[in-house]
């Protein structure tokens, strides 16, 4: 289902300033979903053009949405979507009106969602293996005695949490076992920049995956409004502004970036061992480079 929208007068905060060729706007909605008797989670307000922020975990996604934040409005931000997913899919709460929406939420589930394709889409990708490192040391604190969080990750970080907490970084052997006897799981270790991207089926999540998923994930994020670089705020907050038709100053990067607490991106013979795990995150880095360099801003 398509969305169509035209502009209408509308003001937007006055601590930004829009861009010369562009004047103060409303998005209105001139079509419907097609009724398919599925809930739908998410629909715009209209006051701004609408965006899913796919959030791939560990790419620096707490400082994309603080700038989105600047350029939509605190109001317009939906952060943490998939907490929300099994109240509003089970009908236990209202569709959430928002112009943005952010959240861990794998591409595949939110083209199933009624009404997602009204929402543009942004989403950041990471240098694959100081991504992983991040993502180690991230779920690592909460065998330290941090509280996990609620939601339907919670099951997936605990899983995680327990394979980290009985690894020897620093041993060849401990590394090969962790991998050797690793199961994926949803938002998993795995090569989990591609795994977001793919669309198909729910398996994505977990299965094993090839070269033609790496494929399949390019084709995809061919059709992202805005797709970013966690190690270029700069030009990434540009392509934000351009799509939100405003100009703001840019924000301090690397909001949140994490501690090293289990292992280091120095750490070379982790990098060879665990390998298997960002090898095809890695292929996808490389390619996005030539999708990023064809979008403005």
């Amino acid at each position: 289902m398509v969305f169509g929208f035209r502009r209408a007068q509308a003001a937007h905060a006055p601590a930004l300033e829009r861009q010369p060729d562009e004047g103060p706007e409303k998005f209105i909605f001139t079509g419907k979903p097609a009724s398919s008797g599925r809930p739908v989670p998410f629909a715009p307000k209209g006051d701004a053009l609408p965006v899913f922020f796919l959030h791939i975990p560990r790419t620096s996604g707490g400082t994309v949405m603080r700038y989105m934040a600047r350029l939509w409005g605190d109001q317009a931000v939906i952060e943490r979507a998939e907490a929300l997913l099994p109240t509003l899919l089970s009908r236990r709460a209202e569709t959430q009106v928002a112009d943005v929406v952010a959240g861990h939420v794998p591409l595949v589930r939110w083209e199933f969602f009624t009404g997602s394709a009204a929402y543009r889409r942004v989403t950041v990708l990471r240098d694959p293996w100081a991504r992983l490192v991040s993502q180690i040391n991230w779920i690592g604190r909460f065998h330290d005695g941090e509280p996990f969080p609620d939601g339907p990750e919670t099951a997936s970080l605990k899983t995680m949490a327990a394979a980290v907490a009985r690894t020897d970084f620093a041993s060849r052997g401990s590394l090969d076992r962790l991998v050797r006897l690793w199961s994926p799981v949803e938002g998993g270790f795995d090569n989990l920049q591609v795994r977001m991207l793919l669309t198909g089926s729910m398996a994505s999540m977990v299965k094993l995956l090839t070269p033609r998923d790496v494929d399949r994930a390019v084709q995809n994020l061919e059709s992202f409004s805005v797709v970013g670089f966690c190690e270029d705020q700069a030009a990434l907050q540009r392509k934000l502004g351009g799509l939100a038709g405003i100009k703001a100053g840019p924000i301090v990067a690397f909001e949140n970036a994490g501690k090293p607490s289990v292992l280091s991106v120095r750490n070379e013979m982790a990098r060879e061992v665990l390998e298997p795990w960002y090898i095809l995150d890695a292929e996808l880095y490389q390619r996005a480079k030539s999708i990023v360099a064809r979008q403005p801003g």
